[in-house]
């Protein structure tokens, strides 16, 4: 509506120039006829110039401020246009950090309050395992073994939840061991346990152990050269020089976040002494996994994970050493090439 009586006004506007130029250029003719007859109307023809140049020249003013007024009008027309759909998409971007931030935070409580028991439970069965009188039976060894397990499931259910809010997609954990330049699988989330397990064993059904020169990303961190402390990428299809031991990768993801299980046991921070005991891993089809949010999650929980493995390897040592033998003790320490 706007819009269009500013239409007419311009309209009317340049009709009376038109007008008020006519007008002027016929008076002025009779002025100029008459002030051949009398001094007076000489002056009167001056005085009208002057006077019809102003009127003319005010239209002009006017009709170029209407025109500006009109196209900045539409302009802000446009801006006010799009304030509904920009303020949707604030919205929504404002949803989703805040369902990230409920996510991590949930997520990083139900780890570290379960972490503290489990790292306790085992703290004092390494002390009793270095006893001569242990008192510790094969029996109490093995349910040692299941409670860390279970809290290794709860650790990875927790990531993976975590990861399916951050990147929006379904995501897939594990944690994978090193030892002496060798990886291989040792847990899985229970979600992608059921499809991704044949990945973990070789066809006579034995732990697929392999190189860490054999995977883009494992060889990239344990490199000294490269110094990297994770790798993420939203598309190794495109990725150039991503390759993987397992062809099949493909069938199950195309983006991945890795992040060592390590610490400097040094203690000096000038020195690169980083000892990796593994990797957690996560995986989807979609990406979403190069971002601060996702990448400071996880290293978070890379480090965390450091002292509790360090201290499972050790109960794992020293229950062997002791002659206690059951399917986690034996799991964890094969390392028979596949």
């Amino acid at each position: 509506m706007n819009k269009t009586m500013n239409m007419l006004f311009g309209v009317c506007s340049l009709v009376g120039l038109v007008i008020t130029i006519a007008t002027l250029t016929h008076t002025l003719n009779k002025i100029n006829a008459l002030s051949e007859v009398t001094e007076i109307y000489s002056n009167l023809s001056v005085i009208y110039k002057a006077l019809g140049y102003t009127i003319v020249a005010l239209i002009v003013i006017f009709l170029v401020q209407s025109i500006l007024f009109n196209n900045n009008l539409t302009k802000l027309q446009q801006q006010l246009g799009r304030l509904p759909v920009e303020n949707e998409q604030l919205a929504d971007k404002a949803d989703n950090y805040i369902r990230i931030y409920k996510g991590t935070t949930g997520s990083i409580h139900n780890i570290i309050h379960s972490y503290r028991y489990i790292y306790i439970l085992l703290r004092d069965a390494v002390i009793e395992l270095r006893k001569d009188d242990c008192s510790l039976s094969e029996k109490e060894c093995r349910s040692i073994s299941n409670s860390f397990e279970k809290y290794i499931f709860h650790f990875l259910l927790n990531l993976t939840t975590t990861f399916n809010v951050i990147t929006d997609d379904d995501c897939a954990a594990c944690i994978k061991l090193l030892r002496d330049g060798k990886i291989k699988t040792l847990y899985r989330d229970p979600y992608s346990y059921r499809y991704r397990k044949k990945s973990d064993r070789t066809q006579r059904g034995e732990i697929f152990i392999y190189n860490t020169s054999d995977n883009y990303a494992f060889n990239l961190i344990t490199n000294n050269a490269t110094q990297e402390t994770f790798f993420s990428c939203d598309d190794l299809l495109s990725h150039e020089k991503y390759f993987n031991r397992n062809h099949e990768w493909k069938k199950l993801y195309n983006a991945t976040i890795v992040v060592p299980i390590q610490a400097n046991l040094s203690g000096d921070k000038n020195k690169n002494e980083m000892h990796i005991i593994g990797f957690i891993c996560c995986d989807n089809m979609t990406g979403g996994f190069e971002n601060r949010e996702a990448k400071d999650f996880i290293s978070a929980t890379g480090d965390l994970m450091f002292n509790l493995f360090h201290l499972y390897d050790r109960f794992i040592q020293l229950s062997l050493k002791k002659g206690f033998d059951n399917e986690a003790l034996h799991q964890y320490d094969n390392w028979n090439d596949c």
